[in-house]
């Protein structure tokens, strides 16, 4: 297999980014540079951290200059819940962005491959069921799109395409239904809100099925992505078990009605019933 050193990961800090800094070593990379708004957090100790922006064309042009990547893996992109200013942030950093290391990409002219994190939603409404869909869809225009920050993706997604065998560059792009890990904000977002009460409304007949994905999986799949350098295409990852989105928002509302419950009996029992037992 074919040397991907060295090997840039913009966004590398991020909950996905250093799930694919992790799975590049264990793949056999050993040249790995992590480019980041925040480097505080998610380390890997054998990685190198470089503090920037893919918004700013210097930070951009500095990194490739210091590292001369021959792999670049695009992870960056802000949340997209949750955020002040959200059209623009949105903007900036996944079309403008993605337009400046394209841009910077070019001028050095040393990357031979790109891959990039996209999105599922490329292809949907968010009103319209799509069955057993595949990358072959074509994209949702911008009249038709609900959500500001797909359509952005989507338009950095064509650019990286449209790269592809351009100054010696071969890309791909990987487009991951909802990502869940161990410290993600989706199960802590669905607590929140079976607390909050807000569980016990339901629209429609709750048996629209949905496709999650392991983080470590998609990460996997950047990684192997990454060695092919032919590039050009576009690959959807989904985990093949769907689930009906009713009924994995009702087992969490469960879970946490038998945690609170187990909590309660144990508080009952210490407050109530140990001082009849040990008193």
């Amino acid at each position: 297999m074919a040397s991907i050193d060295p090997v840039l990961v913009v966004g590398g800090c991020g909950s996905l980014g250093h799930h694919i800094v992790n799975k590049l070593f264990e793949a056999g990379a050993s040249d790995v540079t992590v480019f980041d708004l925040n480097i505080t957090h998610n380390i890997i100790p054998k990685a190198k951290y470089v503090q920037g922006s893919i918004q700013n064309s210097q930070d951009v042009l500095q990194v490739l200059k210091s590292t001369r990547p021959r792999t670049i893996i695009h992870t960056a992109s802000p949340a997209m819940l949750g955020q002040r200013n959200t059209r623009q942030i949105f903007y900036n950093v996944n079309v403008n962005g993605t337009k400046i290391l394209l841009e910077s990409i070019a001028q050095f002219g040393v990357t031979k491959a790109l891959v990039y994190t996209s999105s599922s939603s490329v292809v949907h409404n968010n009103l319209t069921d799509l069955i057993l869909a595949t990358e072959d869809l074509p994209y949702c225009g911008a009249s038709e799109q609900t959500v500001y920050y797909t359509q952005t993706k989507a338009e950095a997604e064509k650019m990286i395409l449209a790269s592809n065998r351009h100054h010696g560059l071969f890309t791909a792009v990987i487009r991951g239904c909802t990502l869940f890990d161990e410290n993600d904000h989706v199960i802590p977002t669905q607590i929140s809100s079976a607390k909050a009460g807000r569980g016990r409304i339901q629209i429609s007949d709750g048996k629209n099925l949905y496709d999650w994905t392991y983080v470590g999986n998609a990460a996997q799949a950047h990684t192997m992505t990454s060695h092919m350098l032919y590039g050009g295409y576009t690959s959807l990852i989904i985990t093949q078990r769907h689930i009906k989105i009713r009924r994995c928002n009702s087992k969490v509302r469960i879970e946490l009605l038998r945690y609170s419950y187990a909590m309660y009996l144990s508080v009952f029992f210490l407050l109530v019933c140990a001082p009849f037992f040990y008193g």
